[in-house]
């Protein structure tokens, strides 16, 4: 086993323990359940360390819900938790996460 399979098997433990079940439907595609990380309230600083803005992260793991694109809705079913995939930050083959903001209800 190499560094990156040990990479990958770490990301999807994390993603089975702490992550949320939730539907995950990419633009035009049909929607597919996955498990899901989300921070409803990450706290961005600036290099002085000054709150800039708080904000949602959402995490999908590629072997369940494909690396995600913009305009993808991540759904947990409860109240108020439906979110839209806006601006990537990082993709390290394993997970991608994203910055997302609330999505209107269907």
């Amino acid at each position: 086993m190499n560094s990156d399979d040990i990479a990958g098997f770490v990301s999807e433990c994390i993603h089975d323990a702490t992550g949320v079940d939730a539907s995950v439907q990419h633009p035009s595609e049909v929607a597919t359940s996955a498990r899901v990380l989300i921070d409803r309230a990450v706290e961005v600083r600036d290099s002085n360390g000054t709150f800039v803005e708080s904000r949602c992260e959402i995490v999908l793991l590629i072997s369940e819900a494909g690396a995600g694109k913009r305009g993808t809705i991540v759904d947990t079913g409860e109240a108020n938790d439906r979110w839209e995939l806006k601006a990537p930050l990082y993709n390290d083959g394993y997970a991608s996460g994203w910055i997302a903001t609330r999505a209107p209800d269907q």
